[in-house]
């Protein structure tokens, strides 16, 4: 499963170029809506989260919010499909290797993200009426802690901020920081976090 701010640096990649005629707003605040579920454990994942679901099945859809709900699953599951191509890890295995390397990603490709200014605004008007069955706070306090990760950009300080509001050790995320500074000089893991990024749309419409 991605970040929300790789969500963010993977939307920016493709978004003029294959999804112009979308609204930018709808897509980023719905495709980053599903992992609020990590802040609020009243959200099964499965209410969230879906399936086996393909590009065919949401331009099949026929609302903003079905079609970027579904649209965040569909790149976490590309995501984990091709690390375990290149045997980078196993669905189940070190935990603490796998959250390490999401944050990596954040961290080695957020000054790709061209639009972020535009995005931090998007965070600060949230049409709560299409998602009337979750909790205001819970949606006003989720994009108010991507928002200040957005500005900030991924390192050691917004990593521990944002993982102790989502009920994270200190000691677990300081843990996660250092795996994080072993990794950042490996040739081999940036080498495929590059090729991850820059096949993304190939990967996704294969």
């Amino acid at each position: 499963m991605a970040t929300p701010i790789m969500h963010i640096i993977l939307t920016d990649k493709i978004y003029e170029e294959r999804f112009s005629d979308c609204d930018k707003k709808e897509f980023i605040l719905w495709t980053l809506f599903p992992d609020i579920r990590y802040l609020d454990k009243d959200i099964p994942r499965e209410s969230t989260h879906i399936e086996n679901v393909s590009l065919e099945t949401i331009n099949s859809l026929t609302t903003c919010f079905d079609k970027w709900v579904h649209f965040h699953s569909l790149v976490d599951h590309i995501r984990d499909e091709f690390y375990v191509s290149r045997w980078i890890y196993i669905p189940g295995g070190e935990e603490d290797f796998i959250m390490a390397l999401k944050l990596l990603e954040d961290q080695y490709l957020y000054s790709k993200v061209k639009n972020r200014d535009e995005y931090i605004i998007f965070f600060d008007d949230i049409p709560y009426d299409k998602i009337a069955n979750i909790r205001k706070e819970s949606l006003d306090k989720w994009y108010t802690m991507i928002k200040e990760e957005t500005i900030s950009g991924p390192n050691d300080i917004s990593r521990r901020k944002f993982q102790t509001e989502l009920w994270l050790s200190k000691e677990y995320t300081d843990k996660i920081n250092g795996i994080i500074h072993k990794l950042q000089d490996n040739e081999e893991i940036l080498h495929l976090i590059d090729e991850f990024y820059e096949s993304f749309w190939s990967l996704i419409t294969k």
